[in-house]
């Protein structure tokens, strides 16, 4: 029988299930359970996935008893070896294949890329032990099947000791640096130009722009130190120092010509200051500079960036949210699209973008990038063929969904001709998007039609999509063929092409507005 511990199967798919000990329930409200839903029918997903609300649970049961808020690095380590031990011993009992655990290794959750633990958020010394000792025993698994040798790593936590001689590690790491001299700015300048060797793979212009205005303040609070010299201290009070700053204070063109204590002095003192989002992908960024000098042998510290990344607000409370029945509704009977426009304009694209992406979840770049010959017909089915996704997930094809021939599409197109599908757009940016004016202009009109309300943005008409589909059953993988992103499964993102063009077309009629 499938190990089920901690699992509840209910119509709505797995929940997760943690006992409440006895003595604790007064203090959680007579509860005798901690449970919520995972958000998945599939059982090997529902199996990985319960790990980190268990885990979650009894640091709160922990919390409760008081005995555990300050675990001590000794205490740190000896819990880490345990999940160590107990990972080892559960992929050895279930068999776990190469195949297995490379599909786990993609879910610790997603806590750990190309071997650095993210920076996404905030990071206990304990769940940063415990991440590193799944990650290590995983690939300790895998080693062993290979036929490789695999030396575990010698601590876990931040403030890593040696479980035999309970000494400190950091310090014998900390004796074996080497000297390389290499300035910071040198080996930041080096990271971004093999990011972009590859056009295949680089960073846009866009990122790299805001990369280098970080790497420039960095440089001059450090003085261009080496980078041993860089002290956690210092990584500290550089984001300390630049935490106050106007959110807008990298707009300026003349900026990249003022000195750090000329942005401080006009830019300074700003009531809300930036954000920890923003505050977070600085010490990211910077942080990526130490972790490949690393990777290329240039260097022997540590990011002194990480585990000092700001709490953030959930998503629920910071992301996009989907236009109400009422505002979409004002929405699309305010921007009707014209089959033949007396002059083609931005305007007239944004109106024939916002009934493309309200039935079909299309982003506004990839609408924005449409040519003629982009909309195709095939088995009596037609539909967009998107090539300008954000990434391999998006491109894909998505049938025009009935309301959008109803409407004209196909006589728009044909009117037309040939080029561009939307003639008055034109590129702009950094990276030269033909979404950058549109974009802008889109903010321009929702505001006109009194559609203020905080949070809404072009990318909410992808919200109302994905919600549409769900509230009409649509299983998640075949959502996510609409939606342009990646499956949850293994086994279909691998050993699937995904719906027919028919199949994508049933999907896409379940999209309905009251």
């Amino acid at each position: 029988m499938a190990d089920q511990k901690y699992l509840k199967q209910r119509r709505l798919g797995w929940y997760y299930r943690v006992p409440v000990p006895r003595a604790l329930q007064p203090e959680l409200g007579g509860k005798s359970h901690i449970e919520g839903t995972l958000k998945t029918r599939d059982l090997s997903l529902a199996q990985r996935r319960r790990w980190q609300h268990v885990q979650a649970a009894h640091a709160l049961f922990d919390g409760l008893r008081g005995g555990n808020s300050e675990l001590t690095p000794v205490e740190i380590e000896m819990r880490a070896w345990a999940v160590y031990d107990d990972t080892l011993e559960y992929a050895e009992k279930h068999g776990f294949t190469e195949e297995n655990i490379e599909a786990n290794l993609h879910q610790i959750p997603q806590d750990i890329e190309d071997g650095n633990l993210t920076e996404n958020r905030d990071w206990t010394e304990v769940e940063q032990a415990e991440a590193w000792a799944r990650y290590a025993a995983l690939r300790g698994r895998l080693a062993a099947l290979q036929g490789k040798p695999f030396e575990p790593p010698a601590v876990f936590g931040p403030r890593g000791v040696d479980r035999i001689t309970l000494k400190p590690v950091m310090q014998k790491q900390s004796s074996a640096k080497t000297k390389s001299g290499l300035q910071f700015s040198k080996v930041a300048q080096r990271y971004l130009d093999e990011t972009q060797r590859d056009a295949t793979a680089r960073l846009t212009e866009q990122t790299v722009s805001q990369y280098r205005a970080v790497y420039r303040l960095f440089k001059e609070y450090c003085r261009d130190v080496a980078l041993e010299d860089v002290t956690r201290a210092t990584a500290g009070d550089f984001i300390s120092a630049v935490e106050s700053l106007d959110p807008n204070w990298g707009r300026s063109p003349k900026t990249k010509s003022r000195s750090l204590a000329e942005i401080v002095e006009r830019y300074g003192g700003h009531p809300t200051g930036l954000s920890n989002r923003t505050l977070n992908r600085y010490m990211n960024c910077l942080g990526m500079v130490f972790k490949w000098a690393r990777k290329r042998g240039l260097y022997d510290g540590g990011n002194p960036f990480e585990g000092q990344s700001r709490k953030v607000a959930s998503s629920r409370k910071t992301g996009w949210k989907p236009f109400t029945v009422e505002e979409l509704s004002i929405l699309l009977n305010g921007m009707q699209p014209q089959i033949a426009p007396n002059k083609h304009t931005i305007d007239s694209a944004l109106s024939w973008a916002t009934w493309i992406s309200a039935y079909g979840g299309m982003r506004l770049n990839e609408i924005c990038s449409l040519n003629v010959t982009d909309i195709k017909e095939e088995d009596g089915v037609w539909f967009f063929d998107v090539t300008e996704a954000k990434s391999e997930a998006g491109d894909r094809l998505i049938p025009l969904h009935s309301t959008l021939l109803r409407i004209g599409l196909l006589d728009y197109r044909e009117r037309v001709g040939k080029g561009q599908l939307w003639p008055a757009l034109k590129p702009g940016g950094p990276d030269g998007k033909l979404s950058w004016y549109a974009s802008k202009r889109f903010t321009t009109l929702r505001r006109a039609l009194g559609l203020t309300s905080p949070r809404l943005s072009f990318h909410s008409l992808r919200k109302n999509v994905g919600t549409a589909l769900e509230r009409a059953g649509v299983p998640e993988n075949e959502a996510v063929q609409i939606l342009g992103h990646e499956k949850l499964s293994m086994s279909y993102s691998i050993y699937s092409i995904g719906l027919d063009l028919r199949g994508l077309r049933d999907v896409i009629e379940k999209i309905e507005y009251p």
